[in-house]
């Protein structure tokens, strides 16, 4: 009698283990399951897990080419998306008749410049002439042409002209506005005029430690009630960023002897 309890306790013990693993289907393992019970990943207690799936963050390209030169082998590519400035190298990345996860990953998105956090952040934000003359000031260094001089001169003429009343402006043959205005000089009223560029030049890149490049802004301004409102539009932006991360994809293919495939793995 017990050789028999014995031997129904084993083909029990079979027939959970026989349900209990895995089956292929199609080529890809499934494991049943009766309802209550949980299948456990034990992976965790290996030595090393069987297969790497992470995603390293890189702070700048250098950092990005380290990993790329630590991890790639012939499987791995680099994707950049040229619109967020975002680069990713895919290490283990599936080939024609070679599948993998594509789990293995490093991405570098090059944080923004502090010149252009300043000029492309204030793009079109109208300003007092004080404020637009104070900002000029702050920012002087990303200005290439007219020279840095000249445009601190300019916003120095602002500041100390605050309190005049502007009447007209009028634009140049030489490409200056001429801003005419009137000022109280102990009682009396005296006619004067400052002339600001129309257009100027930033040498700027939106990376930090990037490349630089030329960037037209053009002046704008209003006269209300004889109060100067003054702002400035950079030329296409969205284009100028674009063509800095062009340059760093061309950049990093170079120095990483691949070819970067422009999208999003």
């Amino acid at each position: 009698m017990e050789q028999q309890h014995t031997t129904e306790a084993d083909a029990g013990a079979a027939l959970a283990a026989a349900a209990f693993s895995p089956r292929m289907v199609n080529g890809t393992p499934y494991l049943i399951l009766p309802e209550g019970y949980v299948a456990k990943d034990l992976e965790a207690t290996l030595p090393a897990p069987t297969r790497q799936r992470s995603t390293h963050t890189a702070a700048d390209r250098d950092g990005f080419l380290a990993l790329w030169d630590r991890f790639h082998d012939e499987k791995s590519v680099i994707f950049a998306d040229v619109e967020t400035a975002t680069f990713t190298a895919v290490f283990d990345f599936p080939s024609l008749g070679q599948p993998a996860w594509a789990a293995h990953r490093a991405t570098y998105k090059p944080r923004p410049s502090i010149d252009w956090h300043a000029w492309n952040g204030s793009n079109g934000r109208k300003m007092a002439q004080v404020d637009f003359a104070e900002f000029v000031e702050n920012n002087l260094a990303a200005i290439v042409r007219p020279t840095p001089a000249q445009m601190l001169e300019v916003s120095t003429h602002l500041v100390a002209h605050r309190e005049v009343k502007f009447e007209s402006a009028t634009r140049l043959a030489n490409g200056q506005n001429q801003f005419r205005y009137d000022e109280q000089i102990r009682g009396q009223v005296a006619h004067s005029s400052i002339d600001v560029p129309e257009r100027f030049v930033l040498g700027l890149s939106p990376f930090f430690k990037g490349e630089l490049f030329e960037l037209e802004a053009r002046l704008r301004y209003r006269i209300n009630e004889g109060k100067l409102v003054m702002w400035y539009d950079l030329d296409r932006p969205s284009e100028f960023f674009q063509k800095a991360a062009l340059k760093l994809a061309a950049d990093i293919a170079s120095a990483a002897g691949t070819t970067v495939i422009f999208g999003s793995p």
